[in-house]
């Protein structure tokens, strides 16, 4: 994977492209670094794949432990919110962080996972939700696949996800409802 990222790197193919507008406002007080952020970076693209339209991003750390994070990925057919903070102090960091995924177009990632699959169509929407430590994380949530298509290079066949849903939690759980699609 490094070496993929060097020599893309050496060969001058663009990683990641996009116009960056905003601000970042800094403050040392009581030998204590503060921030507040809010950027937007438009045409955001991945090895030249344009992936969003717009993506805003508003950050800040307003105490000696705790960073807040409020982020909006829109256009190209995706609608993704999240939202939550990361808290570090103490024996352990935590995480508490919402992200409501309104529509997703698999299409926009075909470019980037090209190695993996030959062909990725379709949406996924739904909500996830992580919270505990940096270490052991809860993953919770639930995500709706609708009219997805995906065909593995691995596998070389497409397979169909139509309209279901994935509950994220139990992992047990999880995969057994993966074996019931109509794959």
């Amino acid at each position: 994977m490094i070496q993929e990222f060097l020599s893309s790197v050496q060969s001058g193919i663009k990683i990641i492209t996009g116009e960056l507008n905003g601000n970042v406002e800094l403050e040392l007080s009581n030998n204590n670094f503060f921030f507040t952020s809010g950027l937007t970076i438009n045409d955001l693209a991945l090895y030249e794949n344009k992936l969003f339209n717009e993506v805003k991003l508003n950050a800040q750390k307003t105490d000696e432990n705790t960073i807040s994070l409020n982020a909006n990925l829109t256009g190209n057919e995706n609608n993704i919110e999240i939202d939550g903070k990361y808290s570090s102090g103490g024996e352990v960091n935590s995480i508490d962080l919402d992200a409501i995924i309104q529509r997703v177009n698999l299409a926009t990632l075909q470019p980037v996972v090209s190695d993996q699959f030959n062909k990725l169509s379709g949406f996924i929407s739904g909500n996830i939700r992580v919270t505990g430590t940096t270490e052991t994380p809860d993953v919770t949530g639930l995500l709706r696949f609708d009219d997805v298509l995906v065909n593995p290079v691995m596998l070389n066949a497409e397979y169909s996800i139509l309209d279901e849903e994935i509950e994220i939690g139990n992992q047990a759980d999880c995969i057994e409802q993966f074996y019931h699609f109509g794959c």
